[in-house]
């Protein structure tokens, strides 16, 4: 099935027009939220709402704790079998493909239009793909620019705030080699934005990069203690099953920068985390990340996933 490129005008005439004809509207983000997906879904559900529509986030599961202020005073809704029924129009955010979806790979067919920004996945719907966006988060600044500029809307600094969370969380905080001067300069317009309401951005930065629970930290302790370095120290990966997970009493919401530790040893190149789901045991996930020019985004291709070249993620059945 071939599916159609659109433009950030298109999405935007289509937004107004489905806010002006009273459409519902569901956004959609990735199983196992990060940040780039929960702030940018946040944010474009303020933006729905500011032109007089009625839009809900939805997800498989909700992110994890430390991320739940980027929905403070919003309902969060976890997805369950036919919830689509109860909105008009479909928009997934930050999904690079179907297999992100989770269970909500079922409705795939009736997404309306898919927005992401990851350089390698699978086209589901009709599409704004922008591989040269360092977050999602990017994509809908530039919609949210694009209804402030010609007066659609009025300045948004909620919003904004969760446009920078996006972006700051999928730049490591603006160290990552995905962050572009486009990106700083996007950075600054939502910090003065952010700024109208008096909205703390180093708040934001500490809790997205600098703040964990005592389950986050035991889980880069077993990652650490599980450790395993190959290739003359050139790759490392840590293989966390649900007999660990069981037994730490981990959760998805724990472990999901656990990727962190292979790929920070000294001398790595690519470092891997693979994690056992706990709802289906024959599943296991990948999380990739490259210190070099070696593509992860192409090997996780192979096993129905995507990201960037330097970060990407996948899962293996067995």
């Amino acid at each position: 099935m071939s599916f159609n490129k659109i433009t950030i005008g298109d999405i935007v005439e289509n937004l107004k027009e489905w806010a002006k004809n009273n459409k519902k509207l569901m956004i959609i983000s990735h199983r196992s939220p990060d940040g780039d997906t929960l702030g940018s879904a946040f944010a474009l559900k303020l933006i729905y709402e500011a032109l007089g529509g009625y839009a809900q986030c939805t997800c498989k599961s909700e992110g994890a704790p430390f991320l739940r202020f980027l929905y403070a005073g919003q309902d969060f809704i976890t997805y369950e079998e036919g919830l689509e029924k109860d909105f008009d129009k479909i928009v997934s955010v930050d999904v690079a493909a179907p297999g992100q979806l989770g269970d909500l790979i079922a409705i795939k067919d009736k997404i309306d239009i898919m927005i992401d920004h990851h350089e390698r996945g699978e086209v589901f719907a009709d599409n704004y793909v922008d591989g040269k966006a360092s977050a999602a988060g990017e994509i809908i600044y530039k919609i949210y620019q694009q209804l402030l500029d010609e007066g659609s809307i009025e300045s948004l600094p909620k919003a904004c705030a969760r446009i920078y969370a996006a972006i700051s969380a999928d730049t490591g905080s603006f160290k990552f080699s995905n962050v572009t001067p486009e990106t700083h300069m996007i950075a600054a317009k939502m910090l003065s934005e952010m700024a109208k309401e008096g909205i703390d951005h180093s708040e934001i930065a500490r809790i997205l990069h600098d703040s964990y629970s005592e389950k986050d930290l035991q889980a880069r302790k077993v990652a650490i203690d599980n450790l395993k370095v190959e290739c003359d120290g050139a790759f490392a990966y840590v293989v966390l099953t649900k007999d660990i997970l069981d037994k730490e009493e981990l959760t998805d919401d724990n472990t999901g920068s656990v990727v962190d530790i292979p790929r920070s040893v000294e001398g790595v190149l690519v470092g891997i985390s693979i994690k056992q789901n706990l709802e289906r045991e024959n599943e296991y996930r990948i999380s990739a990340r490259s210190n070099s020019d070696i593509d992860v985004a192409e090997i996780c291709a192979l096993f129905g996933g995507g990201g960037h070249k330097k970060a990407a993620g996948g899962r293996i059945e067995s």
